[in-house]
């Protein structure tokens, strides 16, 4: 005898399977119910993807992460449509002690709610600084990928004792202190 019935007989229906992760399958879910029967969108590959219900959002362009000297401007911009014509909110958070946490604007940071993150004036501890932004419509939310922020270079300025700048040189090479040397 088969499980769920006999040969032949009403079987309740199995979920749909996605394409093996390791060894094991995984149900293909509807991303709003969350309810196995319900009809997802199947992708060319078999595995259920959010992004290809008409209705979701889509990421069309994904941010990237910035590489420049301190006192510059770094800006990650996301692109996305928003497949049910419903409005896009959009909210950067940042990777602190490897918990996302939401940011909000002020200081050198804007744009948090928008798809434009900026921070301003960089400054060497910005270096390593991790970011992700969180889209959401009234069908679904999805993440983009985590940017991050490397400072290429620095500028020392070297100062007498009556606060006179004598020089002033950019660092691009590694930065080597009496702590860490």
């Amino acid at each position: 005898m088969a499980r769920g019935g006999s040969r032949g007989g009403n079987r309740p229906s199995r979920p749909a399977m996605a394409r093996s992760q390791g060894s094991r399958q995984v149900p293909i879910t509807n991303a709003r119910h969350n309810h196995p029967e319900d009809k997802a969108p199947i992708s060319r590959g078999g595995a259920y993807d959010a992004s290809e219900s008409p209705d979701a959002v889509r990421i069309i362009t994904m941010p990237v992460s910035y590489a420049g000297a301190e006192g510059t401007t770094a800006t990650f911009t996301v692109v996305a449509v928003s497949g049910n014509g419903s409005p896009i909110a959009y909210q950067w958070q940042e990777r602190i002690g490897g918990t996302w946490t939401n940011m909000a604007n002020g200081g050198r940071t804007s744009g948090v709610l928008t798809q434009t993150l900026t921070i301003t004036s960089l400054i060497l501890d910005d270096d390593g600084r991790v970011f992700r932004c969180r889209l959401t419509n009234s069908y679904n939310t999805v993440y983009t990928t985590t940017p991050s922020i490397l400072i290429t270079s620095a500028v020392w300025n070297v100062i007498d004792e009556s606060d006179n700048t004598m020089v002033t040189e950019t660092v691009a090479d590694d930065i080597v202190t009496e702590d860490s040397a």
